[in-house]
This record gives structure tokens, sequence and C-alpha cells, in this order.
């Protein structure tokens, strides 16, 4: 790519410089400081590092072919793309940037310092800072006082960074060999897992889950089943969680219901730009359209649905073979690599739920992981 002729003191002045950005990128909310940064650190640290990113290429050509073809004139449009391709670039300087040790670092930093923004959802939660309307049913808020949200303004989004901490701690208990180093990160974890259960988030609840079973396998074939099942059973005595996910079950819940009335509002506008959309970031033109009565929204609360109405199913599918392409070799993923591309799969899986990207933090964040895996080796095969 190029390379700067300098003294070996830029590369650790560098990557503290990108550590500090991640670390406080709950309160910075834009990622594209990290963009000068990482292109940086790609001169002065690895300026012989080469990146196969021809699928993210097409995949941004793809998107502004999208562009072109639906959204011409339309600002809004043009905008919404701008910050896509950036994303992309994220990806691509991030795939150029990244080395096993600085994942390693950075993974170590990220959920090192997430305790910050959990003791200010604990904050929250002590003070009794009044949960938005909206947030529950009626029924729910006289079990439920407070739902926090630390810095991130909702607590579904809180839920999801709590996730990527969870997911990254219980990476970090593997691949460290030191007892104190695994107490750490059980300790940060089980901060995590607490402050979890007090977004109320019962989509995070059930991803999480998931996630566990995905993580713990060897733990689960070693006894531990028993002690996951103690555990959800102690839970299950609290009425607050049986609240919450008993109406999901039955599918009686405010929330949901109106989540239900927005998708079929999308699903009936999709059939008149199905193939290339209705261009970036038209969601809050094309919706009110289609819409049923009194379920105004401001995106989606579907990732997969929003981006076949923006972007139709060309880019739906180049998106879903782009995934493909990186995450098939999951298997061969060295531990932190996997621990990365596990929170990838969790952003996946929320999206099921929540249109996360139309948040330019998350957006940024599912991009980042994904350059992690054009960035680090994948283990060698057994032979």
């Amino acid at each position: 790519m190029f390379s700067f002729h300098c003294s070996p003191w830029w590369r650790p002045f560098l990557e503290g410089w990108i550590i500090l950005y991640l670390v406080f990128l709950p309160v910075l909310g834009a990622w594209y400081g990290l963009l000068p940064l990482l292109l940086l650190y790609c001169g002065v640290a690895i300026p012989e590092k080469r990146v196969n990113a021809s699928s993210l290429f097409l995949f941004g050509l793809l998107l502004f072919a999208g562009t072109i073809l639906t959204a011409a004139g339309f600002r809004q449009s043009w905008q919404r793309l701008l910050q896509l391709e950036s994303w992309l670039l994220l990806a691509w300087f991030t795939g150029l940037a990244f080395t096993p040790r600085l994942l390693g670092k950075v993974m170590r930093w990220m959920a090192g310092s997430s305790p910050l923004w959990m003791i200010m959802g604990f904050q929250q939660y002590a003070s009794g800072v009044r949960t938005a309307a909206g947030w529950l049913s009626p029924d729910q808020a006289a079990l439920i006082p407070v739902r926090v949200y630390s810095v991130f303004g909702n607590p579904n989004l809180y839920a999801l960074y709590l996730l990527l901490t969870l997911v990254f701690c219980f990476g970090l208990v593997r691949a460290e060999r030191q007892r104190l180093s695994r107490l750490f990160w059980l300790a940060v974890g089980g901060m995590a897992a607490v402050s979890l259960y007090l977004t109320y988030s019962r989509g995070a609840w059930l991803i999480g889950g998931i996630i566990l079973v995905l993580m713990s396998r060897k733990e689960l074939r070693g006894g531990w089943l028993p002690v996951w099942g103690l555990l959800l059973l102690i839970l299950l005595t609290f009425p607050a969680f049986r609240a919450r996910l008993g109406s999901l079950l039955t599918l009686m819940d405010s929330s949901l219901h109106f989540r239900w009335r927005i998708w079929e509002g999308v699903v009936r506008a999709i059939p008149d730009t199905w193939l290339w959309g209705a261009g970036p970031g038209s969601f809050g033109v094309v919706y009110p359209w289609f819409m049923l009565p009194n379920s105004a929204a401001e995106h989606a609360h579907q990732w997969y649905l929003q981006i076949w109405l923006e972007h139709g199913i060309v880019v739906l599918l180049g998106l879903g073979w782009l995934l493909w392409e990186r995450l098939r070799n999951f298997r061969r993923f060295s531990e932190l690599l996997r621990t990365a591309a596990l929170v990838l799969i969790v952003f996946l899986l929320y999206g099921c739920m929540e249109s996360w990207d139309v948040h330019p933090l998350w957006g940024g964040y599912f991009w980042f992981l994904m350059g992690l895996t054009f960035a680090c080796p994948q283990k060698t095969p057994p032979a």
C-alpha cells in the first residue's frame, strides 16, 4: 500500500490512539476519526500487508449502482450512501491494519473498559431513572421501575453492547493462561450479565442464551448443563423476568405487537421496489404511505426488511454472499478471531428485532467486526 520511514516509537503511539478511540466510542459516537488513524497505522507499522477485499469492493459497487438506479437527485439517499461506503472503507482499513496481536490488545481494552459504562447504568437503576413510555407495557411497568441504558440512550442498544462485552470476556477467559486474568474477565462478564438483565431486553436475553450455548458446547458436555439450568430456575423466580418472557412467549406484548404492525407495513411497501429498493435512507419517505394506523416509526425495527425496502433484494442477497464468504471457514478461525466473528453473529441475530445500523455507532461496529475477518490469519487446517 504505502509506507513511512520513521522511528519505531510511532507504532505503540498509534496503537494507543486506536485503542483509546475504540474504548471511548460509546461517548464519541462516530467512527470517522478512526479512519485516518488506521490509514496512518497501515503505513507506519505494517506497510507490506495485503488484504484481498474484492468482496467488499464488489458489495460497495453494488450499493453505488443501486443508488444510481433508484435515487437520482434524492439527497438523503446520497448522504446515506456516503455513510455506508465509509463503513466499507472502515472494514478495509481494519483488515489492513489489524494483526492478531493488535486484535488481542483491542479486545482486552474494550472489554476491560466496559465497567465504566456499566457503573453509569447501575447509577441509573439506583436513582430510579424513569423508563420512557413505550419501553414497557402498562402491566410490566409496575414490576420494572427502570430499564437501564447507560450512555447509549436506549436499553436495547445498551444490551447489544453488553452482548459484545460478554462474548469478548468469554473469549478472553479461554485465551488467557493466568488464573488471575481469567478471574478478572469472569468478574467483568458477571457485571455485564447483571447489566444485561437490568436492560430487560428480551431479544438480547434470548440471543445471549443462543451464543452461550454456541460458545460453551465443551463445557456443556463436561457437565455444566445443570449449572445453566439452575441459573435459569433462579431467574424464573423473579416476577419481572417472568413477566417479560411470558408476554413474549404468548405473543401478547404491546411492543412486540407494535413491531408486527410495522413489519406488516414494510412488507406492503416492498413489492413496489423489491428489486433495487427505494433508495438508501428512504424509509421515512416510503413507509408512511403503507403503514397501518397508529404504527408510525422512524425505522423498520428489523434490519433485513429495512435493507430490502431501501436497497432491494439484489443488495440483500449480495450482503448474504459477503457474510457467507467471510464466515464459512469459522471453524478454522483462531480463538480470538472466532470470538470477534461470534459478535458479528450476535449483530446478525439482533437484526431480526432491530434496525441497528440506522445508528451510526452500531453500523460502524458491525463493519469494524467484518474488517477483523479480513485482518487475522486463520489457523492451518489439520493434516
